[in-house]
Order: C-alpha cells, then sequence, then structure tokens
C-alpha cells in the first residue's frame, strides 16, 4: 500500500491533508508530519494541511501555524489527492455535510488515502488504507513515510512525532503488541533530540476553568452494573457559553477525565461522560467511552451510535432533547451491545 501512496502523490500536484474535528495531539502531528515530509520532499507540489478546527496549546510546534482553519467542503475543491490522517472517513472529519462531500470525491475520482491506526469500522470505500494497528497514527504515518518511503525527515520532526506518540498512549501506558517498535521509535526520537517531559509539561497545562469543568464531572458521577458515568448538566454548559468560555477548553477538560478518571473509579473498570456539544448542533450529544484493557470493546457501542475509536477508548454523538434523554438513548444502547 505505501507503493500506491507514493505513486499517487507521484501523479498528483495539490494534495490535501485533514483529520477528524476535536483534533487530539495526535491529530494534529499527523498532520503536521505527514504535511511538512512532503513538503521537503516535493517542493513543487501545492501540499494543503488543513483541520476545521485546531487546539490551542500545541502551537509550540513547529510548523503549527501552516495549519489552515478550513471548512471541508471548500478544502477538497480543485485537489487531485485527499490524505485523511487518524481517522476513517468524512464524518469524522468535519461538522457538515460530509456525505456530499464523499459524494463529490467519488464522482470526480479525487484519489482518497486513509492513514489510520483505529479500529476498521466505517472506512471509506474508494479509500487507500493504511493500517497497521500502530497506538497512534503520527506513528504510522512516521513508519509509511520516513521508514518504507524513505523520505527525507523535515525540521520538528522528532518533537511532533513524540508529542503525538506521548498523548494518544498516556505517556506510553496503553501500548500494544507492537510495542517493541513503538520503544524503539522513542529511543531514537530521544537521541535525535526529542524529550518525554518536554512533552508532557507542555501538554498538561491545565486553566482553572478546566479545573471547573472537572469537578462538574465529578460531582455528577454516577454508578450502573459494572460501569462508571457522569455528564455536564445543560445548565453548566449553558452557563459556559453564556460567559463566552471557549468550547475546546471545555472539551479538552473532559478529555481529562476521561483520559485520567472514569474507568478507574471504586473498582469500575469502564465507563463513559457525555456532554451538549453545540459545536455539533444545539441538540447534540458527545459521548466518550474508556475501558480497562478494551473490555468491554467500546468501539462497538460507540459504533451504533455514529462513532468509532478503538477497543479501550472511542467517541460518539446522539440527538437528544436534554441529558436525561440522551442518558436514556445511550444506556438503550449499551443494553443491546452487551
Amino acid at each position: 500500500m505505501e507503493g500506491k501512496l507514493k505513486e499517487l502523490i507521484d501523479k498528483s500536484s495539490k494534495i490535501l491533508i485533514t483529520s477528524h474535528v476535536s483534533p487530539d495531539p495526535d491529530s494534529i502531528c499527523s498532520i503536521l508530519l505527514l504535511g511538512l515530509s512532503l513538503q521537503e520532499n516535493f517542493p513543487d507540489k501545492n501540499i494543503s494541511m488543513v483541520s476545521e478546527e485546531l487546539p490551542d496549546n500545541l502551537n509550540y510546534l513547529h510548523g503549527f501555524d501552516k495549519i489552515l482553519t478550513q471548512p471541508l467542503n471548500k478544502a477538497v475543491e480543485g485537489k487531485d489527492l485527499i490524505i485523511i490522517v487518524d481517522a476513517m472517513n468524512f464524518g469524522r472529519c468535519t461538522r457538515g455535510d460530509f456525505a456530499t462531500i464523499s459524494a463529490q470525491v467519488k464522482k470526480n475520482n479525487i484519489p482518497l488515502v486513509i492513514i489510520d491506526h483505529h479500529e476498521q469500522v466505517g472506512v471509506e470505500d474508494n479509500a487507500a488504507y493504511i493500517n497497521d494497528g500502530y497506538p497512534a497514527a503520527v506513528e504510522q504515518v512516521y513508519k509509511t513515510c520516513l521508514e518504507d518511503l524513505k523520505l527525507s525527515k523535515p525540521d520538528g520532526y522528532a518533537e511532533i512525532t513524540m508529542t503525538g506518540l506521548y498523548s494518544d498512549t498516556g505517556g506510553f501506558t496503553y501500548l500494544n503488541g507492537r510495542y517493541r517498535e513503538t520503544l524503539q521509535l522513542v529511543g531514537e526520537l530521544i537521541d535525535n533530540g526529542a524529550k518525554i517531559e518536554d512533552a508532557k509539561t507542555k501538554l498538561y497545562q491545565y486553566s482553572v476553568n478546566q479545573l471547573k469543568v472537572v469537578s462538574e464531572l465529578i460531582n455528577n458521577l454516577s454508578h450502573q452494573d459494572d460501569y462508571t458515568y457522569t455528564f455536564l448538566s445543560d445548565s453548566f454548559v449553558d452557563e459556559w457559553i453564556s460567559a463566552n468560555k471557549p468550547l475546546d477548553k471545555m472539551h479538552s477538560a473532559t478529555k481529562i477525565f476521561t483520559d485520567n478518571f472514569i474507568r478507574n473509579i471504586e473498582g469500575k473498570t469502564w465507563g463513559f461522560i457525555f456532554y451538549r456539544d453545540t459545536r455539533l448542533g444545539d441538540s447534540m450529544y458527545s459521548i466518550s467511552f474508556r475501558s480497562a484493557g478494551g473490555v468491554p470493546n467500546v468501539s462497538e457501542i460507540a459504533s451504533h451510535l455514529a462513532g468509532g475509536g478503538h477497543k479501550a477508548a472511542a467517541g460518539a454523538r446522539v440527538e437528544a432533547k436534554n441529558a436525561n434523554d440522551a442518558m436514556q438513548k445511550i444506556n438503550e444502547v449499551i443494553v443491546r451491545s452487551l
């Protein structure tokens, strides 16, 4: 498949690289590593790095200022190659009409490449798909471009790769069967100037507002059978919006809780959080699932709620009248799935 990627790059002149909405460090680092590598090795080509949204805590990374914020339906115009990283379909990459984008790409025969590491559910059926099961998408990009295709390494590649790896593995806690390769890569990155401590320090800086989100989630904790769940109340979200606080800060604060607490409470080994996410629509709720060791496989649960991810970490969404209605719909899916 790497050969197919090289062939498509050689034939193209205008390349779009994008990833999922609500971007995490792995998605941004995957965009950067791939985009900067292609710019370094194919200077005659127009390489566009685009994300509909950008986090505000990664601007220290080399090349971050080159990522454009643009609606995906505009970004695909005029491109002759589209590469999605850290996601498996257009639905994950836009808050707009993804079905129309997908149909237009197929109708115009625009080549599509997907470089991913999630469970292989809902992959665009016209894509050249690269997924060797690494714990982070940025490692797949690194292996594909810098090892298999032997492209020259761009400036900043070591810190970019270390940042994505550190974040998506929970500080190298959640590795998989390819752990020897991952840890060998970590050693190579350290040899080339990347520092694990820097990745941790720069990634995990918490504001007072983010800690207020964590406090709300703690206050709303509940237990059901073998799992734990919590939520941001509709009134909390309304107050946040009324105070003009940034929505991405609220989202990033929920990730603090899901990554560090939800599967480690009073012996419960899995759980989820949910909250009204106005970025998706006025009546849409974001859901984040986590499980210890991938039991249960939360990506299967998420797949029934327009989502997906890994066995141990997945996301989804549901339309609901209020938080109680959202909880009922989530619970119905859990009952059917387990």
